[in-house]
């Protein structure tokens, strides 16, 4: 809640994005840069596709890249 109770617009930029579709299913894994020093996240997106043909999110998981 805090996150999104501030006045501070959060931001977050892609970075070393990885593609692949296999059939129905698309993966997307990236950092995710978020600014004013938030850090940066390892993510992933899974996108399952319709029989209209538009893609649709279906899992997205991020966490912390320690370092």
């Amino acid at each position: 809640e805090q996150i999104f109770a501030g006045d501070n617009e959060m931001k977050i930029e892609p970075d070393e994005i990885h593609c692949e579709v296999q059939g129905n299913l698309g993966y997307v894994s990236c950092k995710e840069v978020i600014n004013a020093g938030g850090g940066t996240m390892a993510a992933i997106n899974i996108f399952r596709r319709h029989d209209d043909g538009g893609w649709r999110m279906a899992v997205h998981h991020a966490g912390p890249i320690m370092l």
